[in-house]
């Protein structure tokens, strides 16, 4: 059977193309992988360095740098009150399992649970600091 080829490889055999194609695709998969990683470590530094060199950078930089604070800022605040409303909370409960209880009965865990508030209180004003 004939093939009819043109372009590029219309002079060679028909066994030579694809023996070239096999040999350069077997050259570029081996030995090359560390200089491709070099490759892309020195284009990312070149354009480190140009980020670092423009002013706009920096200023967008400082920008981001407020605003991460900023947001740290808020996050810490929302957990605080967070806690302070689930200490809130647990008390409540504490209440009302000791008023169902009825006074002078132990009911379940009072004096285990006025000490879990102690501790939620401690912990809630060392965050706060």
């Amino acid at each position: 059977m004939l093939e009819v080829m043109s372009g590029r490889d219309a002079q060679m055999a028909p066994g030579a193309a694809d023996l070239g194609s096999r040999h350069r695709a077997s050259a570029v998969g081996a030995g090359d992988a560390p200089s491709n990683r070099i490759v892309w470590f020195l284009v990312g530094l070149k354009i480190a360095g140009n980020v670092l060199r423009s002013r706009r950078s920096h200023e967008l930089m400082t920008v981001g740098a407020i605003v991460l604070v900023a947001l740290a800022y808020e996050t810490r605040e929302k957990q605080a009150q967070f806690v302070a409303r689930l200490i809130a909370w647990d008390r409540q409960q504490i209440r009302r399992l000791s008023a169902r209880s009825g006074p002078g009965s132990a009911g379940p865990g009072d004096a285990g649970s006025a000490q879990r508030a102690d501790a939620k209180t401690e912990w809630a004003s060392s965050e706060g600091q």
